[in-house]
């Protein structure tokens, strides 16, 4: 189990792989707003600290790319939401 401690701040963001190499290609960092838009399309609940990574995939990646506007590099990539501890 992964445990991340409460006073710690933490760094969500979505992680952007290639999908031919699986090299990190970018990271898009998230505000505490968007994260919680980001948790509620991939139907996770407030209970959930979220802490793992987690695909975005299908529909979700749809909805977080509209939620980004722009700021999501779209293409033959895999994308996934992450937590840091900073």
């Amino acid at each position: 189990m992964n445990t991340m401690r409460n006073s710690a701040k933490l760094h969500r963001y979505i992680s952007i792989f290639n999908k031919s190499n699986d090299l990190l290609v970018s990271t898009v960092s998230l505000t505490s707003e968007e994260f919680e838009k980001i948790r509620l399309i991939l139907g996770y609940s407030d209970n959930d600290p979220m802490y793992e990574c987690y695909p975005v995939i299908g529909e979700a990646l749809e909805q977080v790319s509209a939620l980004l506007a722009g700021r999501l590099t779209r293409g033959n990539f895999d994308y996934f939401l992450d937590t840091d501890s900073e």
